[in-house]
């Protein structure tokens, strides 16, 4: 029998029997099951619950292993001006003048509260991606 909405959770996972993922092997393999149940996670409760289980698991291994780097704040200052083709004088309206942009693009001189709140407004981007610690994202 095919397994389907008939199955039970216990079912399911003594079918399937997912588990930590550990390897890109097993994540493609994992990832299978996403594409086969997730048009079905409505059908019934126990797919609903394996679903939930499936994702949790996916999640977790993607937020370790596809992980995006820290950046550096300045670093990515410096990405965002280079993206969008603008100059250091075009960061003046962020910092009030010509040599704090200097200062903070050369490291000298920390981002204040009010800097990355104009700049998370300028670049259109959470403020917290200008804290280096707190970014290690999925995509």
């Amino acid at each position: 029998m095919t397994p389907g909405s008939e199955w039970s959770y216990v079912q399911l996972l003594a079918e399937y029997q997912p588990g930590p993922i550990t390897n890109e092997v097993e994540y493609e393999r994992v990832m299978a099951l996403v594409e086969e149940f997730y048009p079905r996670r409505c059908e019934s409760e126990a797919i609903g619950r394996f679903m939930a289980l499936v994702t949790m698991l996916v999640h977790h291994y993607e937020s370790r292993a596809h992980a995006l780097p820290a950046v550096q704040p300045i670093e990515l200052i410096k990405f965002l001006i280079a993206e969008r083709g603008l100059k250091q004088k075009d960061l003046v309206d962020v910092f009030k003048t010509k040599s704090i942009v200097s200062e903070v693009l050369r490291g000298r001189r920390e981002l204040t509260r009010e800097h990355i709140e104009r700049l998370a407004a300028k670049f259109a981007v959470s403020p917290a991606v200008f804290f280096a610690s707190s970014r290690s994202m999925v995509a």
